[in-house]
């Protein structure tokens, strides 16, 4: 038996109008409704799987690790040893020394990544009946294990989305830098910090939004539409979902 609204309010004992009444209790419902539904409109799990897999093996992406002195547009500062953009943007590479009490150790020394703009992880979600769907993006990466991975709809520093590097806007970057006009819903906004240990003080902005049914009937190929319910799934494969999917899906209600 298909769980549906109906089937849910009467196991937690409420009611049609409480739901109504309540945009919370909507929210919690709906995205539980789409992490328990298997099927979806769009593509199965298994089509998902071979959607990114088709990434992974049809790309020109070439990644070589090369010495910092021969970075283009990077450079070491004299006085400090400290590595820069030359546009003053990104972010540098800097070092700190640590004393502490709480530690395996009580003092160390080591390099931090400074990056004081703050990114956008955003996810993009629209309703379709009952269930929720959320528009993901196949993105590469020059780190990554297996070159392409699951990523929220925008992954984008300020730099990014400024266009510092003289490259193209990021898809959909439109949509939540103006996610206060119109008629999108922020279904969840607020700040999280980066992991600590690599990172000076950094936060990023975590994004849901959502848009209407009918919106985004097109997307490029390298995005795709998921229910919650194929994402928990894809959660549990080693390095499909990157670290800022699963930092966003964090904060569904």
């Amino acid at each position: 038996m298909t769980l549906t609204k109906e089937n849910l309010l009467d196991l937690v004992g409420l009611t049609n109008q409480d739901y109504t009444q309540s945009e919370r209790l909507r929210l919690s419902m709906d995205f539980f409704l789409s992490s328990m539904h298997p099927h979806s409109k769009y593509k199965t799990l298994e089509e998902i799987l071979e959607w990114l897999q088709w990434f992974r093996k049809n790309n020109n992406n070439i990644v070589e690790r090369i010495a910092i002195k021969d970075l283009e547009k990077w450079y070491v500062e004299e006085t400090s040893g400290n590595i820069r953009h030359e546009s003053g943007k990104f972010f540098s590479i800097e070092g700190v020394r640590i004393q502490t009490k709480d530690r395996e150790i009580k003092s160390w020394s080591q390099p931090i990544m400074n990056q004081p703009e703050v990114g956008i992880l955003g996810i993009i979600v629209k309703k379709v009946g009952e269930i929720y769907y959320f528009l993901m993006q196949a993105k590469t990466e020059p780190g990554n294990i297996d070159g392409y991975q699951i990523s929220p709809t925008i992954q984008a520093t300020a730099s990014n989305y400024t266009k510092v590097h003289g490259g193209k806007l990021p898809k959909f970057v439109d949509i939540i830098l103006n996610r206060h006009e119109g008629n999108h819903k922020i279904i969840y906004e607020g700040l999280q910090s980066e992991e600590g240990a690599r990172f000076w003080k950094k936060n990023n902005l975590n994004i849901i939004l959502g848009v209407g049914e009918n919106e985004l009937a097109e997307i490029p190929p390298e995005f795709c539409w998921m229910t919650l319910y194929q994402l928990k799934k894809l959660l549990l494969i080693d390095n499909v979902v990157n670290a800022c999917a699963r930092s966003v899906i964090s904060c569904i209600p």
